[in-house]
């Protein structure tokens, strides 16, 4: 018997998960995975505002600020290539994000992008 199967695949941290929609039993669980996210109020260094306007961005962009994978190694959505091209290094701390976005935006002529509904920057 042939089954029609669709995968329709999700991310979690970085582990996918195909999903079987035909008569199949229901796919287990996946395991659980954690993940720290940082609420931070305060950087070293770093004005109150800024983390203020900064963690709207990671908030929309993974959840808080929290590094999910390499090819974003960082909060805020930069990839992989820009991070290494704006100074970012292995240091993922709020402060050390913020500084590395903070170059991406002034070298591109821009603001901090606006969230308030979560679009692309």
């Amino acid at each position: 018997m042939i089954r029609a199967i669709a995968v329709a695949v999700s991310v979690t941290l970085g582990v996918l998960w195909p999903s079987v929609t035909d008569s199949a039993p229901a796919p287990k669980e996946p395991p659980s995975t954690t993940s720290t996210i940082v609420t931070t109020t305060t950087a070293p260094g770093v004005d109150p505002s800024l983390i203020a306007a900064w963690g709207k961005v990671a908030s929309c962009e993974s959840g808080g600020w929290v590094v999910l994978g390499s090819a974003y190694p960082d909060s805020l959505g930069i990839t992989a290539q820009n991070w290494a091209n704006y100074g970012g290094t292995g240091d993922t701390s709020p402060a050390a994000q913020i500084a590395v976005a903070d170059r991406m935006i002034a070298s591109l002529g821009i603001g901090i992008p606006d969230q308030g509904g979560c679009a692309a920057w």
